[in-house]
């Protein structure tokens, strides 16, 4: 009986705790606000309550999201809802006698989309199922385009940001990197935006301004609308104390104000098209600082629904992956910084390093050079290096193409000095910007940048491996020739004052057709080898300056589409065999791996190595010409072939007869 009274109860009084809000509508992946009035004024709102909302969608899939304070009394927590039905919600607070954040609960019905944004139509990026490249939420490969304003952010007028992105826009720019507050500038007072907010309230670092943040709002969804994700600094590395950067350690954030910072800004934007960069231009060497970083992003990630990818911006010729450990699970990518160099080798270096990763990892040189801004970074007369000169177009073609081509097959980040100090007249920049940033916008690097993209885009770039060991030779010897491959492409880039390049038969493939592209126009010129009769193949490009060398070619054994990967690692038999003068070797590959396949005599001695590249898993195919490694006939004989993955090793005999 008692049983029978009490249970109407409780659900009475739990009712009355309870607070239903209005059912909300929003289209697929579009940003639903959800709004509550707080019933107590905190004195500290970030650090006093945390407020939360768990999502549960039409199938049981379920996502937590931190609410932020808004202002006054204000609340709210930010969602973009991924799949269409209807969601519902329920929110939890640290304070759980505020009626107003705790235990409120709503519906969202979320229909299809019906516009026109990008993101909203093919889903915010995500990391490709071999982990090499990005994609969309729909799995369509997405080549990073990035720019540079770090500073757009407290510098700007909305209309100046607008033109500004209306401009990357047209030329296909697809992120901006931009800093929250400044990476130059940090002060409890005195800095602010052009509307006139202060980045912190109350002289205090721990007191985030939620107005300052409006015109970051308006940014980010500009940004967004346009088809551009936003790449967040939320703080620069050395504006925290660990780092003791003497720049601005007056000025540093110390442990609860920089994870509280974390906590604001990943629940900000937890319905935005962003991508978060920890740190900023610093070493993380000790244990310390790794631990803390890693810290921060795990709390800018929870805050933010675990929906972002993630990153470390590291200092100038270094990677995220000499910090960190690459298994470490909240990288996402990994970033370095080739830095402003022209004609350095850590664009390829680092790229090669990071490509050779395992377990894999996508890789972005995320700070090549900066156009126009002087090479090293050096004044004149500050340095006894006599080069200093300002950086070209021609510099930043070189480093972007020797990252991309080199396994950095994320895309590229452009920076023009002027832009990303968002140099004014009455805001001047630093490094001797020569002109305004509504000047540096048309500075000529950004628009080959374009033609860049279209290069990589229109040859399936995300296919690509390095393919360095196809060359045989480059006149002036001891110059870098970056080159990859797919099944359908072998791209070489030629930099400027190369006289020729050699390449060694790819006895995978068969070639079909040569072309040269001119990396600042675009335009395409039919190339031809200078001899067509031996298999060495030498091309001289049709000038001195910068060239895209482009062969069509095609398997020389196809694996068909929706094929199931081979369960073991196996070296077939040749065919034909007996053979004269060519035969046809296959193998399976379980997973990814580096290959070795060679030829020896029946003494052991390397008669011609065939392979030696990282593949992926799937049955492949080789053919071996009956020539040595010196391109001469081979003689009639037994020979042995031998498979070496990084499974294990296989050998077969094979009879060249002739």
């Amino acid at each position: 009986m008692w049983k029978k009274f009490l249970q109407p109860l409780c659900i009475l009084l739990l009712s009355q705790q309870m607070a239903f809000a209005s059912a909300l509508q929003t289209e697929r992946h579009q940003r639903v606000e959800i709004s509550l009035e707080s019933t107590t004024a905190y004195h500290h709102p970030h650090r006093d309550v945390s407020v939360q909302g768990l999502f549960t969608g039409p199938a049981g899939e379920r996502l937590t999201i931190h609410g932020y304070w808004d202002g006054d009394l204000r609340w709210k927590i930010r969602f973009a809802p991924p799949t269409i039905g209807e969601w519902r919600y329920r929110t939890t607070s640290s304070d759980t006698t505020n009626t107003n954040l705790h235990h409120v609960e709503g519906i969202i019905h979320v229909l299809p989309y019906t516009g026109t944004e990008l993101f909203a139509l093919k889903g915010p990026l995500k990391v490709s199922e071999n982990n090499r490249y990005l994609t969309y939420g729909d799995g369509d490969p997405f080549f990073w385009l990035g720019d540079t304003a770090w500073e757009i952010t407290w510098k700007s007028f909305s209309e100046e940001a607008e033109g500004y992105f209306d401009d990357r826009q047209q030329k296909g720019f697809n992120v901006i990197q931009i800093v929250v507050m400044s990476h130059q500038f940090l002060d409890t007072f005195g800095v602010r935006n052009r509307t006139g907010e202060p980045f912190f309230l109350n002289e205090d670092f721990s007191m985030a301004n939620p107005r300052y943040f409006d015109y970051l709002d308006t940014l980010v969804t500009s940004a967004n609308r346009r088809g551009m994700a936003v790449a967040l600094v939320p703080l620069w590395a050395g504006m925290n104390i660990l780092h003791n950067d003497v720049r601005y350690q007056r000025f540093a954030l110390d442990r609860e104000a920089s994870l509280l910072l974390a906590r604001y800004t990943g629940a900000r934007y937890a319905g935005h098209n962003v991508v978060w960069i920890v740190g900023g231009d610093n070493a993380y060497k000790t244990a310390e600082q790794q631990q803390f970083w890693t810290d921060f992003a795990l709390e800018i990630r929870q805050a933010s629904g675990e929906q972002h990818l993630t990153s470390v911006h590291p200092k100038g010729l270094a990677a995220s992956f000499d910090f960190f450990n690459n298994k470490t699970a909240w990288i996402d990518f990994h970033m370095y910084q080739s830095s402003h160099t022209a004609g350095g080798n850590f664009t390829y270096q680092a790229a090669t390093r990071g490509f050779n990763l395992n377990p894999v990892r996508p890789v972005l040189n995320s700070e090549a050079v900066y156009e126009d801004i002087y090479h090293n970074l050096w004044l004149p007369g500050d340095t006894k290096d006599v080069s200093t000169f300002r950086i070209r177009p021609e510099h930043i073609r070189q480093a972007n193409y020797e990252s991309i081509l080199a396994g950095a097959l994320i895309g590229m980040t452009y920076g023009a000095n002027g832009i990303w100090q968002w140099h004014k007249k009455d805001l001047p920049g630093t490094h001797a910007p020569r002109v305004t940033f509504d000047q540096a916008i048309q500075f000529p690097g950004s628009a080959q940048m374009t033609i860049l993209k279209k290069i990589m885009e229109d040859h399936a770039w995300y296919r690509m491996k390095p393919a360095r060991s196809v060359l045989h030779g480059v006149s002036p010897s001891g110059r870098y020739i970056p080159m990859a491959q797919n099944d359908q492409y072998l791209m070489v880039y030629l930099p400027i004052g190369i006289l020729s390049v050699s390449l060694k038969p790819d006895l995978t493939v068969k070639r079909l057709d040569y072309l040269w592209i001119n990396p600042s126009n675009g335009a395409a010129l039919s190339a031809r080898p200078v001899r067509q009769d031996h298999p060495i193949l030498t091309f001289k490009p049709p000038d001195q300056s910068d060239w895209v060398l482009l062969i069509s070619h095609e398997s020389v054994y196809t694996w068909a589409d929706g094929a199931e990967i081979p369960e073991s690692t196996n070296l077939h038999q040749n065919y034909p065999n007996p053979f004269n003068p060519e035969t046809l070797i296959l193998y399976n590959l379980p997973e990814p791996s580096h290959v070795s396949l060679a030829v020896y005599n029946t003494r052991g001695r390397l008669v011609r190595q065939l392979v030696d590249a990282f593949q992926d898993a799937g049955i492949r195919g080789v053919r071996w010409d009956g020539l040595t490694e010196v391109y001469k006939p081979a003689a009639s004989g037994v020979y042995l072939y031998r498979l070496v993955t990084a499974q294990q090793a296989k050998t077969r005999k094979m009879l060249l007869l002739k």
